[in-house]
């Protein structure tokens, strides 16, 4: 999200507190369990509004077996959260934000657009991210010239009257792949949200 999205949707959430009575607010969303394959991290500190009532999330990691040279991200992350307050309009202007270019973070990697569309009542923002292997460490040149593939991923969308978010990075495999971690989210993030209304 940018930063007017973040200030709206930090609006909202003030603004659906303050209209809840006490035992509305101690109704809360169960987070459904991280994706097969996906383990809390050791330095994991948890959400930051957790027992606030103004959001929760987890956030897992997973190995990228494909990441085999130095310099590759080793594993891959998934984020995935609620904060009070939602409204489509507010869905609907990241729709209309143009992707970022394709351009070169350092001399590592590059970012290019994958696709940025309306997907299953929100939208969904996906970025193909190329590293290269780091060859003046890579002493027995064994990665020299070779390249992996990684998508980063978000899904946003507005249940029960909440903002949820869902986030794949540094997904090595195809854009099926970190589309499907997506994809296996949505359905038990929206029935959590929607169940605590």
């Amino acid at each position: 999200m940018n930063t007017r999205t973040v200030c709206i949707t930090l609006s909202l959430a003030v603004l659906s507190m303050a209209s809840e009575s006490p035992a509305q607010a101690r109704k809360l969303p169960v987070m459904p369990p991280l994706p097969g394959g996906f383990q809390t991290p050791d330095n994991y500190q948890g959400f930051p509004w957790k027992g606030t009532g103004m959001g929760d999330g987890l956030e897992g990691v997973k190995k990228n077996d494909l990441s085999v040279c130095f310099g590759y991200p080793k594993l891959a992350h998934v984020n995935y959260s609620w904060t009070a307050g939602g409204m489509q309009m507010v869905i609907d202007g990241i729709l209309r934000q143009p992707e970022k270019p394709a351009f070169k973070d350092n001399a590592w990697h590059m970012s290019e657009p994958a696709g940025k569309f309306a997907y299953r009542g929100g939208v969904i923002e996906m970025r193909k991210i190329i590293y290269l292997p780091d060859i003046g460490i890579d002493a027995h040149g064994q990665c020299n010239g070779k390249t992996l593939d990684t998508y980063d991923a978000t899904w946003t969308g507005v249940a029960g009257g909440k903002t949820i978010s869902i986030s794949v990075t540094m997904y090595a495999g195809s854009k099926d792949g970190a589309k499907g971690v997506i994809d296996g989210l949505i359905d038990p993030l929206k029935a959590a949200v929607s169940a605590a209304k």
